[in-house]
Protein backbone atom coordinates (compact mmCIF):
# COMPACT_ATOMS: atom_id res chain seq x y z
CA UNK A 1 0.00 0.00 0.00
CA UNK A 2 0.83 3.39 -1.16
CA UNK A 3 1.88 5.74 1.84
CA UNK A 4 0.36 9.23 0.35
CA UNK A 5 2.23 11.28 2.71
CA UNK A 6 4.99 10.11 1.71
CA UNK A 7 4.56 10.59 -1.74
CA UNK A 8 3.45 13.73 -1.01
CA UNK A 9 6.47 15.37 0.34
CA UNK A 10 8.35 13.23 -2.84
CA UNK A 11 6.12 15.40 -5.11
CA UNK A 12 6.40 18.73 -3.19
CA UNK A 13 10.08 19.07 -2.61
CA UNK A 14 10.84 17.64 -6.38
CA UNK A 15 8.48 20.92 -7.14
CA UNK A 16 10.50 22.54 -5.25
CA UNK A 17 13.43 21.69 -6.65
CA UNK A 18 12.47 22.11 -10.02
CA UNK A 19 11.82 25.45 -9.67
CA UNK A 20 15.67 25.98 -9.19
CA UNK A 21 17.13 27.99 -12.09
CA UNK A 22 20.82 27.14 -13.02
CA UNK A 23 20.18 24.15 -14.80
CA UNK A 24 17.54 25.66 -16.88
CA UNK A 25 19.62 28.94 -17.29
CA UNK A 26 22.63 26.67 -18.52
CA UNK A 27 20.87 25.33 -21.20
CA UNK A 28 19.66 28.74 -22.61
CA UNK A 29 23.38 29.21 -22.64
CA UNK A 30 23.90 25.79 -24.47
CA UNK A 31 21.20 26.91 -27.12
CA UNK A 32 22.19 30.31 -27.45
CA UNK A 33 25.82 29.04 -28.66
CA UNK A 34 24.97 26.05 -30.16
CA UNK A 35 22.38 27.08 -32.67
CA UNK A 36 24.25 29.67 -34.15
CA UNK A 37 27.46 27.39 -34.88
CA UNK A 38 25.73 24.30 -35.81
CA UNK A 39 23.55 22.13 -37.71
CA UNK A 40 19.79 21.07 -35.42
CA UNK A 41 20.77 17.77 -35.49
CA UNK A 42 24.13 18.21 -33.65
CA UNK A 43 22.24 20.79 -30.83
CA UNK A 44 19.74 18.53 -30.50
CA UNK A 45 22.30 15.93 -29.37
CA UNK A 46 24.32 18.36 -27.37
CA UNK A 47 20.77 19.65 -25.55
CA UNK A 48 19.99 15.68 -24.86
CA UNK A 49 23.19 15.13 -23.24
CA UNK A 50 22.78 18.15 -21.25
CA UNK A 51 19.54 17.17 -19.72
CA UNK A 52 20.98 13.66 -19.06
CA UNK A 53 23.63 14.56 -17.63
CA UNK A 54 21.47 16.39 -15.38
CA UNK A 55 19.04 13.78 -14.92
CA UNK A 56 22.09 11.45 -14.27
CA UNK A 57 23.45 13.29 -11.52
CA UNK A 58 19.74 14.05 -9.67
CA UNK A 59 18.98 10.20 -9.59
CA UNK A 60 23.00 9.56 -8.19
CA UNK A 61 22.38 12.25 -5.50
CA UNK A 62 19.05 11.05 -4.18
CA UNK A 63 19.97 6.95 -4.66
CA UNK A 64 23.17 7.97 -2.58
CA UNK A 65 21.16 9.72 -0.30
CA UNK A 66 18.76 7.06 0.35
CA UNK A 67 22.28 4.37 0.99
CA UNK A 68 23.27 7.12 3.20
CA UNK A 69 20.33 7.94 5.36
CA UNK A 70 19.67 3.63 5.41
CA UNK A 71 23.14 3.44 6.55
CA UNK A 72 23.53 6.07 9.33
CA UNK A 73 20.22 5.08 10.63
CA UNK A 74 20.37 1.38 10.31
CA UNK A 75 16.61 1.81 8.47
CA UNK A 76 15.10 3.23 10.90
CA UNK A 77 14.21 6.62 9.04
CA UNK A 78 15.69 10.01 10.05
CA UNK A 79 14.87 10.96 13.67
CA UNK A 80 12.34 13.72 14.69
CA UNK A 81 15.02 15.87 15.63
CA UNK A 82 16.39 15.45 12.13
CA UNK A 83 13.59 16.14 10.26
CA UNK A 84 13.12 19.44 12.59
CA UNK A 85 16.19 20.53 11.68
CA UNK A 86 15.74 20.21 8.27
CA UNK A 87 12.40 22.06 8.10
CA UNK A 88 14.57 24.79 9.82
CA UNK A 89 17.01 24.27 6.89
CA UNK A 90 13.51 24.74 4.67
CA UNK A 91 12.91 28.08 6.49
CA UNK A 92 16.07 29.52 5.76
CA UNK A 93 16.09 28.58 2.17
CA UNK A 94 12.94 30.28 1.59
CA UNK A 95 14.18 33.63 2.92
CA UNK A 96 17.65 33.25 0.30
CA UNK A 97 15.61 32.20 -1.92
CA UNK A 98 13.82 35.88 -1.78
CA UNK A 99 16.39 37.60 -0.79
CA UNK A 100 19.50 36.13 -2.35
CA UNK A 101 19.27 33.45 -4.88
CA UNK A 102 18.89 35.87 -7.82
CA UNK A 103 21.42 39.02 -7.89
CA UNK A 104 19.86 42.56 -8.41
CA UNK A 105 19.99 44.41 -11.94
CA UNK A 106 17.77 43.06 -14.13
CA UNK A 107 19.03 39.73 -15.21
CA UNK A 108 18.39 36.36 -14.11
CA UNK A 109 22.07 36.26 -13.05
CA UNK A 110 22.41 33.90 -9.99
CA UNK A 111 23.81 33.97 -6.58
CA UNK A 112 26.77 31.56 -7.63
CA UNK A 113 29.79 32.15 -7.66
CA UNK A 114 31.31 34.35 -10.00
CA UNK A 115 34.24 31.73 -10.86
CA UNK A 116 32.04 28.61 -11.61
CA UNK A 117 29.39 31.05 -13.24
CA UNK A 118 32.11 31.90 -15.62
CA UNK A 119 33.07 28.18 -16.43
CA UNK A 120 30.03 27.23 -17.05
CA UNK A 121 29.09 30.09 -19.26
CA UNK A 122 32.13 29.49 -20.92
CA UNK A 123 31.86 25.57 -21.58
CA UNK A 124 28.24 25.93 -22.56
CA UNK A 125 29.31 29.00 -25.03
CA UNK A 126 32.48 26.52 -26.87
CA UNK A 127 31.81 22.38 -26.05
CA UNK A 128 31.33 20.52 -29.01
CA UNK A 129 31.69 16.86 -27.22
CA UNK A 130 28.47 15.21 -25.97
CA UNK A 131 30.50 14.32 -22.70
CA UNK A 132 31.19 17.62 -21.94
CA UNK A 133 27.86 18.51 -22.43
CA UNK A 134 27.14 15.86 -20.25
CA UNK A 135 29.33 16.72 -17.40
CA UNK A 136 27.57 20.48 -17.77
CA UNK A 137 24.56 19.30 -16.87
CA UNK A 138 25.98 17.53 -14.30
CA UNK A 139 27.94 20.03 -12.80
CA UNK A 140 24.79 22.38 -12.94
CA UNK A 141 23.28 19.88 -10.17
CA UNK A 142 26.04 19.85 -8.16
CA UNK A 143 26.62 23.81 -8.08
CA UNK A 144 23.00 24.23 -6.63
CA UNK A 145 23.46 21.48 -3.65
CA UNK A 146 23.33 24.57 -1.27
CA UNK A 147 19.35 25.15 -2.26
CA UNK A 148 18.61 21.57 -3.02
CA UNK A 149 20.40 19.23 -0.45
CA UNK A 150 18.08 19.86 2.28
CA UNK A 151 15.18 18.82 -0.89
CA UNK A 152 16.78 15.61 -1.57
CA UNK A 153 17.32 14.68 1.97
CA UNK A 154 13.61 15.07 2.45
CA UNK A 155 12.39 13.29 -0.64
CA UNK A 156 15.16 10.27 -0.24
CA UNK A 157 13.74 10.01 3.86
CA UNK A 158 10.08 9.79 2.12
CA UNK A 159 10.95 7.52 -0.80
CA UNK A 160 12.47 4.50 2.04
CA UNK A 161 9.30 4.89 3.82
CA UNK A 162 7.41 3.04 0.58
CA UNK A 163 7.41 -0.12 0.09
CA UNK A 164 10.85 -1.37 -1.62
CA UNK A 165 8.61 -2.64 -5.00
CA UNK A 166 8.01 1.57 -5.12
CA UNK A 167 11.16 3.25 -3.88
CA UNK A 168 12.45 3.27 -7.66
CA UNK A 169 9.41 4.14 -8.88
CA UNK A 170 9.39 7.14 -6.68
CA UNK A 171 13.12 7.89 -7.55
CA UNK A 172 12.03 7.64 -11.26
CA UNK A 173 9.00 10.24 -10.56
CA UNK A 174 11.74 11.95 -8.41
CA UNK A 175 14.12 12.76 -11.51
CA UNK A 176 11.26 13.02 -13.96
CA UNK A 177 9.53 16.05 -11.86
CA UNK A 178 12.87 18.44 -11.20
CA UNK A 179 13.90 17.54 -15.17
CA UNK A 180 10.71 18.81 -16.05
CA UNK A 181 11.37 22.71 -16.82
CA UNK A 182 14.46 21.52 -19.10
CA UNK A 183 12.07 18.97 -20.99
CA UNK A 184 9.88 22.27 -21.22
CA UNK A 185 12.15 24.20 -22.73
CA UNK A 186 13.65 21.98 -25.00
CA UNK A 187 10.12 21.36 -26.58
CA UNK A 188 9.41 24.91 -26.47
CA UNK A 189 12.27 25.43 -28.54
CA UNK A 190 11.11 22.63 -30.89
CA UNK A 191 7.97 24.10 -31.39
CA UNK A 192 9.51 27.47 -32.72
CA UNK A 193 10.17 29.80 -29.43
CA UNK A 194 13.53 31.72 -29.72
CA UNK A 195 16.17 31.86 -26.81
CA UNK A 196 15.56 35.42 -26.65
CA UNK A 197 11.37 35.38 -26.22
CA UNK A 198 12.33 32.59 -23.49
CA UNK A 199 14.86 34.90 -21.58
CA UNK A 200 12.70 37.33 -21.67
CA UNK A 201 9.94 35.94 -20.03
CA UNK A 202 12.38 34.85 -17.32
CA UNK A 203 13.62 38.36 -16.95
CA UNK A 204 9.96 39.80 -16.83
CA UNK A 205 8.74 37.03 -14.02
CA UNK A 206 11.94 36.92 -12.13
CA UNK A 207 10.27 38.41 -9.11
CA UNK A 208 7.33 36.13 -9.55
CA UNK A 209 9.16 32.77 -9.81
CA UNK A 210 11.68 33.79 -7.00
CA UNK A 211 8.28 34.40 -4.92
CA UNK A 212 7.07 31.17 -5.81
CA UNK A 213 9.95 29.10 -5.21
CA UNK A 214 10.81 30.48 -1.63
CA UNK A 215 6.41 29.59 -1.19
CA UNK A 216 7.26 25.99 -2.13
CA UNK A 217 10.10 25.70 0.51
CA UNK A 218 7.85 27.00 3.20
CA UNK A 219 4.72 24.98 2.11
CA UNK A 220 6.98 21.74 2.38
CA UNK A 221 8.60 22.77 5.66
CA UNK A 222 4.87 22.78 6.89
CA UNK A 223 3.73 19.71 5.40
CA UNK A 224 7.05 17.78 6.87
CA UNK A 225 6.55 19.36 10.23
CA UNK A 226 2.36 18.69 10.05
CA UNK A 227 2.84 14.71 8.74
CA UNK A 228 5.95 13.94 9.93
CA UNK A 229 7.44 15.34 12.77
CA UNK A 230 3.83 16.64 15.31
CA UNK A 231 1.31 13.57 13.64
Amino acid sequence: MIDFTSLGIIILAAATHATLQLGLGGLLLLYNASLGRNIKTTTKKLVGSFVLGFAVLIVLTTVATCFIVTWLTAGRGLAPIVLTSSTGALMALALAMWFMYYRKGSSTELWIPKNIANFIHARARTTKNNIEVFSLGALTVLAEFPFSAVLVLVASSSILELDAKHQMIAIMLYVLIVAMPLIVLRTAVRNGKTVVEIQKWRVKNKTFLRLISGLMYVVLAIFVLAFKVVK
